[in-house]
């Protein structure tokens, strides 16, 4: 008697296991190979299960013996079935097709969402000397896992699907490996790290700083190493050679800093010293209060002096000016707001934001937009005398402003539009000019966030 080939016999083996339940994915795998390979082998699959369903239909009652029995002696008074190959073709060419058209339907689809990394976040914030090298990224920008961003100049902050930011201050390259880890090639990011994503991490050629539910700055400098400064909660900072080993491990809370350097084999706390001040300084302006800004809005990423006009010209948005911040009124204040007397109490603690917008006179269309705080939105002083009034308690100490009636918002039809949402933490804008004067400026006052 000839041998049964080994391929028919493992056929219908994973058949049999099909039929018992007992199949696993390797054997699902090694079936469709062995179906894809030869046509007797489909056959046999084919005669093997309608064997196993006539079993099933005739169990009528009999004992499992004579059932067997009858089945067998049934089957031995059959011609041998034989598929032609045309037949089988035809089939075979049936299942494909339908396989092509699941494909289209579902299957591209979903491989197509794997080809496309999965989203990150969106660019919240950019300031207005914002230079990317090779690429323009504004507002609203979608940026997705593996992305590269080089910023030359400026400041942008990422906000991520869950509300955690990095913001970036130039010249900063960095790579958005996972949604809760960034690569720092080099420069300056600053993390503010919501609760869902604490253990959000941030990567450098000498180590690792892991968030362990906190706000913190990290520098990587090649000179100086990697240089991480905590305001609120704590991290943990890991020193990594060159094999990816971990080499010494240190924690910083609320008002430490440390330095991570491969080079020098060192891990260890910094004093918190005037040059980690000015570090932590500059990246809190950058973040500043401001969730996200829409439209035409930029924020500023350096202090300015001097706010007259014709100095900081704004072609074609409107600047948003970080003033002094955590202002803690002494005596209650009262403004006359654009929607009437506001009176804040003693204790109050404030953010002021100056908007500042000085097109000059070839500016070609009013600039429309929002900017989102952090906090609630207490007051918006838009005239002159109340500018003024207020300029000396939260305006920065050596800056310079005009003191001129157009200083001011010109409100009316077809005039200045600035409104705050039902929210009371957006205050959206639609300026206008009414030349000879090219200059509106309004303050806008936050309560200060916890966040």
């Amino acid at each position: 008697m000839s041998k049964v080939p080994s391929k028919i016999v493992e056929v219908r083996r994973l058949a049999d296991a099909i039929c018992s339940g007992t199949i696993d994915i390797p054997g699902y795998a090694r079936l469709d190979e062995l179906l894809r390979d030869d046509l007797i082998h489909c056959q046999t699959f084919v005669e093997y299960m309608d064997f196993h369903a006539d079993l099933i239909r005739r169990r009528r009652g009999l004992d499992d013996e004579q059932h067997l029995l009858d089945v067998l002696a049934a089957e031995s008074l059959k011609k041998p079935v034989r598929f032609s190959v045309r037949n089988i073709s035809i089939g075979i060419s049936i299942v494909v097709t339908a396989c092509a058209m699941a494909f289209v339907l579902v299957g591209w689809p979903l491989i197509q969402g794997m080809l496309v990394p999965s989203q990150i976040g969106v660019i919240s914030t950019v300031s207005a000397d914002v230079e990317w090298q090779n690429q323009k990224l504004e507002p609203g920008d979608i940026v997705r896992r593996l992305d590269r961003l080089h910023l030359l100049k400026g400041a942008a902050t990422i906000e991520t699907l869950s509300g955690s930011t990095i913001s970036l201050l130039g010249p900063c390259v960095v790579k958005l490996d996972q949604s809760l880890k960034t690569d720092l090639i080099t420069g300056t990011v600053a993390v503010k790290v919501v609760p869902q994503d604490h253990g959000y991490t941030i990567s450098t050629f000498d180590g690792q700083v892991v968030d362990l539910g906190t706000k913190f700055v990290v520098e990587r400098d090649g000179a100086m190493g990697t240089r991480i400064a905590v305001e609120q909660g704590r991290v943990r900072a890991t020193l990594i050679d060159g094999a990816g080993i971990e080499l010494k491990s240190i924690e910083l809370t609320a008002g430490h800093a440390g330095q991570l350097d491969r080079n020098l084999g060192t891990a260890g706390e910094l004093n918190w010293d005037l040059g980690v001040d000015q570090l932590v300084e500059r990246m809190d302006r950058v973040q500043a209060g401001i969730k996200r800004v829409n439209g035409a809005a930029r924020i500023s990423s350096q202090t300015l002096a001097n706010m007259t006009e014709g100095d900081i010209r704004t072609s074609d948005h409107v600047l948003i000016v970080p003033e002094r911040r955590g202002v803690v009124l002494k005596k209650p204040l009262s403004v006359k707001g654009m929607n009437g007397t506001v009176t804040l109490g003693a204790g109050t603690v404030v953010d002021s934001y100056l908007v500042h917008y000085d097109p000059g006179e070839f500016n070609s269309r009013a600039p429309v937009g929002s900017v989102e705080f952090d906090g609630k939105i207490l007051a918006v002083i838009g005239s002159v005398s109340e500018l003024l009034s207020t300029d000396g308690e939260f305006a920065m100490g050596d800056a310079r402003f005009s003191t001129e009636e157009y200083r001011g918002l010109e409100t009316g039809p077809d005039l200045d539009q600035v409104t705050v949402d039902d929210g009371g933490d957006m205050l959206s804008f639609n300026l206008h000019m009414l030349p000879p004067n090219y200059l509106d400026q309004c303050r806008v006052l936050v309560a200060r966030s916890s966040q």
